[in-house]
């Protein structure tokens, strides 16, 4: 990516960061708040395979799950690292899955890093979160690899982690 083209996406990040700070604000003194990642969480990532953002594959026992969460008038948001300029394919899959509620309800973030902000912030403004999320990357060459140092810090906040081992289990 050219100089210019990294400039751009920054500010256009920062711009698209606003609204989403504003959004955040608003979810506030919930008895429990459920933070799902989607890659790899809510879809299956093969290895070896490149990313399919527009028609991932669900994971069945991950959406069932928050199928259920819905019904039971439990609050869900999504916390992704998708790239925000692709937001319109996202939001068509989760409806497309029955797990979309409400547009305010899904956060684009540029890494798995700056999930830890989010999750600091709704910690400190709800009474309890269960975050759940693989935490993983490197599918589509071949290799998972873990974002250890990003479950690390994770693992000390008071918040209920599952992770793939969790995610996996659901069927």
């Amino acid at each position: 990516m050219s100089k210019l083209k990294k400039m751009l996406f920054g500010i256009a990040f920062t711009v698209w960061k606003i609204p989403q700070s504003v959004l955040l604000k608003r979810l506030k003194n919930y008895s429990v708040l459920y933070v799902i990642d989607i890659d790899n969480t809510l879809t299956v990532s093969e290895l070896g395979n490149p990313l399919n953002h527009s028609n991932p594959t669900p994971r069945a026992g991950m959406i069932k799950y928050v199928k259920n969460l819905i019904s039971c008038q439990e609050k869900v948001i999504y916390l992704t690292a998708r790239d925000f300029r692709i937001k319109k394919p996202t939001i068509q899959w989760l409806t497309t899955n029955n797990i979309f509620d409400n547009l305010t309800d899904v956060f684009f973030v540029q890494s798995a890093a700056h999930k830890i902000p989010y999750l600091k912030y709704l910690h400190q403004n709800n009474k309890k979160i269960v975050f759940i999320d693989d935490l993983s990357y490197n599918h589509e060459n071949g290799e998972v690899k873990k974002y250890a140092e990003v479950e690390n810090i994770i693992s000390q906040m008071s918040i209920e982690y599952k992770g793939i081992n969790y995610i996996e289990s659901l069927v």
